[in-house]
């Protein structure tokens, strides 16, 4: 499933929690996570979305397969991202294309 991403009053990521929600769904018979659009992805900045995947890889990653939502505006971002999250030991990858593409008809 798709985790929520937990925040404090003040907007920062509130990991603690994040970790008790990822152990949660793999408690009920998760067989992996996915850090999706759904986890508030486009409301973060790139720090906090590299930030956000390192800890669900960490937290998530020996229980079951973890999958990161790379999708962004751009490509270069979107690799950049993609990259991020092989390196903090993602299984896999989502993307998808950007919101605001132009149309050519």
């Amino acid at each position: 499933p798709v985790f929520q991403t937990p925040f404090h009053a003040d907007y920062a990521i509130d990991y603690d929690t994040l970790a008790r929600e990822i152990n949660w769904l793999y408690d009920q018979g998760s067989d992996g996570i996915v850090m999706g659009m759904v986890s508030e992805t486009l409301r973060l900045s790139g720090q906090e979305r590299r930030e956000l995947a390192a800890a669900a890889c960490r937290i998530g990653g020996a229980r079951g397969v973890v999958i990161i939502s790379t999708g962004a505006e751009s490509t270069h971002t979107a690799m950049d991202f993609a990259r991020h999250a092989e390196a903090v030991g993602a299984d896999a990858v989502m993307v998808i294309p950007p919101v605001s593409v132009a149309v050519d008809a």
